[in-house]
């Protein structure tokens, strides 16, 4: 069988076909086509791989697999929008470093930034429908709310297995769109009461942060959302802290005894947020970058931190704390 396999692949017979203009008006063509490009990379290895590329000094130029599967990325219908996300993680797990820096390349790339300005379509979406919900609880309302959540919670899987697929590349990629079009865009600003172009309801921002922490297993991330949460403003540079790129609570003056004995009165005022802890909340820049945060403090640090500053946790903060300290658990 894999003689068979390799005539056929190495005749360019499969190219033929992935490349021939089919009419995909009609319906049974379309969902033959995808199907027969995710059998073939179901077969794809490093040998059969290269059977299928173009290459110029070392360097795939032509995929036509990948090309053409990604034109059907976000069909409207879901099983060809599985089949080619199947497709797709197929083709980063054989690990070909040529192919890898391939996708990886401009306008191919393109597809990731896609993904995510289209999850974050797909969030405010889910959020008009929380809204229309708590006006009017109708059964085909609630059903449109669960398959939403089910696309988003799928959408964010796929995310965590490109990530975890080995090419780091796309891994920093997803990690950055994810922080900036949609933690920083519109879900920390909604958590801290401030409204936006894209704003959306707190409730359904405590769902997806919590989603983001929960599914994606890459402590990094789960670090920057923690520290972009708190914004630890005066965090001191990586290069001048301890060995982790932190100071610990004892750089703070804060020992674990001072933050037990804390006097119930101090504890009762600090349940009323003051003024200067809700300006504290306001001070996240527009659009900040992963290093603008300090990452690699302890939990035990962090914690001292904020209590230092807030005296104990806003609901939101607290609630987002234990989604960090399951995602901290996990990895």
């Amino acid at each position: 069988m894999s003689i068979q396999f390799d005539y056929i692949f190495s005749n360019e017979h499969i190219n033929f076909l992935i490349t021939y203009s089919f009419d995909f008006q009609i319906d049974e063509m379309l969902s033959y086509y995808i199907s027969f490009l995710r059998a073939i990379s179901g077969k794809l290895n490093k040998n059969t791989i290269s059977l299928l590329v173009t290459t110029k000094n070392d360097e795939v130029i032509s995929f036509p697999l990948y090309v053409e599967a990604l034109k059907f990325a976000f069909h409207e219908d879901s099983m060809i929008r599985v089949a080619i996300r199947t497709l797709t993680l197929n083709v980063y797990h054989v690990g070909d470093e040529s192919v890898n820096r391939f996708v990886s390349r401009v306008p191919l790339s393109d597809y990731f930034s896609d993904m995510v300005k289209h999850f974050q379509k797909q969030c405010i979406d889910l959020d008009k429908l929380v809204v229309r919900s708590a006006r009017n609880a109708e059964p085909v309302l609630m059903a449109s709310i669960e398959d939403a959540i089910v696309q988003i919670e799928d959408a964010l899987y796929y995310f965590s297995d490109v990530m975890s697929s080995g090419i780091p590349d796309l891994g920093n990629f997803i990690t950055e769109n994810i922080l900036q079009l949609l933690v920083f865009r519109i879900v920390l600003p909604s958590l801290q009461r401030q409204r936006t172009d894209l704003w959306i309801s707190v409730s359904t921002s405590m769902y997806l942060l919590c989603c983001i922490l929960h599914i994606f297993k890459d402590k990094d991330m789960a670090s920057t959302v923690a520290a972009a949460l708190f914004h630890q403003p005066d965090c001191p540079d990586r290069k001048q802290g301890t060995p982790n790129g932190c100071t610990s609570e004892h750089d703070h003056g804060i020992s674990e005894n001072q933050v037990s004995n804390t006097s119930a009165e101090d504890q009762s005022k600090a349940d009323k947020p003051t003024s200067s802890s809700s300006a504290h909340l306001q001070c996240l820049p527009d659009h900040p970058s992963a290093s603008d945060f300090c990452q690699g403090n302890t939990l035990r640090g962090t914690l001292a931190i904020i209590y230092h500053r807030w005296g104990w946790f806003p609901s939101f903060g607290f609630f987002v704390l234990i989604c960090y300290i399951i995602a901290d658990k996990r990895t």
